[in-house]
């Protein structure tokens, strides 16, 4: 990745800053508002390589999972452009969603933050104890007591198996029940609410994702404007299987299919 980025980093280093003010001045891009910021090669390096793999990866991974699920659940797509038509209309008549629009919608956010809790990007994370400290929970016979860590203690927990854990939702027959392992947007169109830190996709605290916001706004306004333009999609298995499956996964730095997620738009 570094000899890929190298060539595209030494062209933006080798131009003037005049020459970086005429360039943004016809197209602004990243990089060379980067060259205007800094001359340090590996610090534009970092920048870029956050960009592909935090900004880019993680955003498309999910909006791919989005698109499988939706196009296993007709019922939802047709919920689901249903407010995008009363909103914005459809086909050649619709208009371009706003950033007000796409926090309005309040389905559409239901849908994502179904994908985002079913296939958090980020399956795993790690945190070192700087000094040592307490967990609130987790110790003793029942659960409840504190748990000491060290200072240099590494943390890993698993955001994944923390969202789809039955212990963090309603009971079975419940009012609000649906099953944690399903993706059912409809569990959040009541006045179910996930209890602080059992729903962070974007993790929390003071360092919480910094695109959260960017990358929610991008993919609703992607769902937005594909359905308006395709009014059903329809699910495919995968070559040499005969029936639509569960995905399955593939767990890096970074959540991926493991197997085709394969569609239909029409």
């Amino acid at each position: 990745m570094n000899d890929f980025m190298a060539p595209f980093i030494q062209r933006a280093l080798s131009l003037s800053p005049e020459e970086l003010d005429k360039s943004l001045s016809k197209q602004e891009t990243f990089i060379h508002a980067l060259a205007r910021f800094t001359r340090d090669p590996k610090v534009i390096r970092d920048q870029l390589t956050a960009i592909l793999l935090a900004g880019r990866d993680t955003t498309a991974t999910t909006l791919a999972f989005c698109f499988f699920e939706l196009a296993r659940n007709p019922s939802v797509v047709a919920a689901l452009r249903s407010e995008i038509a009363s909103r914005l209309g459809l086909g050649p008549s619709g208009r371009k969603p706003t950033y007000t629009d796409l926090k309005d919608m309040k389905y559409l956010t239901a849908v994502l933050n179904e994908t985002n809790r079913l296939y958090p990007v980020v399956p795993f994370n790690v945190r070192y104890a700087l000094k040592d400290t307490t967990l609130p929970r987790g110790g003793g016979a029942d659960g409840n007591g504190p748990v000491g860590i060290r200072a240099n203690t590494r943390m890993i927990y698993s955001t994944m198996m923390m969202q789809r854990d039955p212990a963090h939702y309603p009971l079975p027959g419940s009012k609000n029940y649906f099953d944690p392992g399903k993706w059912v947007p409809e569990r959040w169109m009541g006045d179910w609410v996930p209890k602080p830190w059992h729903f962070i996709p974007f993790n929390g605290g003071p360092r919480i994702c910094l695109g959260q916001q960017f990358a929610m706004i991008e993919m609703g306004y992607t769902v937005v404007r594909i359905l308006q333009v395709y009014e059903s999609l329809r699910a495919m298995p995968p070559a040499g299987k005969d029936k639509v499956e569960d995905p399955m996964l593939r767990f890096k730095i970074t959540l991926n299919p493991g197997s085709e997620l394969n569609c239909v738009f029409e």
